[in-house]
């Protein structure tokens, strides 16, 4: 059994074969109602680099056979329950474009494919106009927490920035309509004494949002950890990942995010943070300049707490950083043969 033939064995959906080993398959996802069918067709770009604009998405495979029937083509493709609900959110603001998205791009049945598309996933990802993660469905909740992140991001800039300079800080975050807005009003307020009091319940919401599975995944370094823009979608809610790396950053680091840091001890039961804050908090880095800049070593150390399904996916994860720093525009050979592999350093 290949590493996720246990969530595709009923799919029957013909794929055509790729020419070359860059070569990469495109879905344009078709506008319906709302509570239609998904419909799609795939089309085949030679290499992701002269590929028309796409958008890549980012999502918790998990371990759910694949039951939710999408057509592709004409033909039945079965998906997993969390990517359905990625494609109805994703259609219902997003139709008719072009996105890469691994369970229904890559023919999850041929391992030669297989192995060809996850060496290139770095430049996949890095070559999209955009990458969209998908969380999950929202509660009631969210959307009061994608507000507290952008309080605390126009917190943490004002703290942290001299001359109204935000020239060091990340180009998305800048570039964002909300973060613009309230940039131009920060001399209006305090926006420190504008978060709840670190007793407020909301905290405990905050990091049950950090205990989605997605934030656990290994995948996750190389999907997100790159130039473009990175946008968040929980439900009908959305933030830029920027806001989400800081105000994890804001819990790790700051003395306010401290005393938020003690309470979440004692109402959770637990002596550090989740795993997904110091996940977010690890890929944010703001000490380094880009995540992919970083020794391969120190980061197979750091990534231990990430999840993965096989161990050799803790080296595929992180293998294409290491090849970029070394040179640029090569990508790493990945096997996904039934073999033995020594996971001595990864466990």
């Amino acid at each position: 059994m290949g590493r996720f033939d246990h969530m595709f064995a009923a799919n029957a959906c013909n794929f055509q074969r790729l020419a070359t080993t860059t070569a990469i398959r495109l879905v344009y996802l078709h506008a319906n109602n709302d509570d239609s069918q998904i419909e799609c067709s795939l089309q085949i770009a030679l290499d992701c680099r002269t590929a028309p604009p796409y958008h890549a998405l980012s999502y918790c495979w998990g371990t759910e056979t694949c039951t939710k029937c999408i057509r592709c083509d004409g033909q039945e493709l079965l998906v997993t329950k969390d990517l359905y609900s990625a494609l109805h959110r994703i259609r219902a603001k997003r139709a008719e474009q072009l996105f890469w998205i691994d369970a229904i791009c890559i023919n999850q049945h041929d391992v030669l494919e297989r192995n060809a598309q996850v060496s290139n996933m770095r430049a996949i990802y890095d070559n999209a106009e955009s990458v969209l993660v998908w969380l999950g469905q929202e509660d009631k909740h969210t959307a009061f927490i994608f507000r507290t992140m952008q309080t605390i991001s126009l917190a943490r800039a004002a703290e942290f920035t001299k001359a109204a300079n935000l020239n060091e800080w990340p180009q998305q975050l800048l570039e964002d309509g909300n973060f613009r807005a309230m940039w131009q009003q920060r001399t209006n307020y305090d926006h420190n004494n504008m978060l709840p009091a670190p007793d407020a319940e909301i905290w405990q919401h905050f990091a049950h949002l950090f205990q989605r599975p997605w934030f656990e995944r290994v995948w996750i370094i190389q999907e997100i950890s790159n130039t473009c823009k990175t946008v968040v979608l929980c439900g009908l809610q959305e933030i830029i990942w920027p806001m989400i790396g800081i105000a994890a950053n804001w819990l790790m680091r700051s003395e306010q995010g401290s005393h938020v840091r003690q309470v979440l001890q004692v109402s959770l039961r637990n002596t550090t943070p989740p795993s997904g804050i110091t996940n977010a908090h690890f890929l944010a880095q703001p000490e380094r300049t880009t995540l992919c800049d970083s020794p391969f070593l120190w980061m197979l150390d750091e990534s231990r707490q990430f999840k993965a399904t096989e161990p050799k996916d803790r080296i595929f994860a992180l293998v294409n950083h290491a090849v970029r720093r070394v040179q640029r525009g090569n990508s790493s050979r990945v096997c996904y043969q039934d073999e033995p592999v020594s996971t001595d350093c990864v466990t």
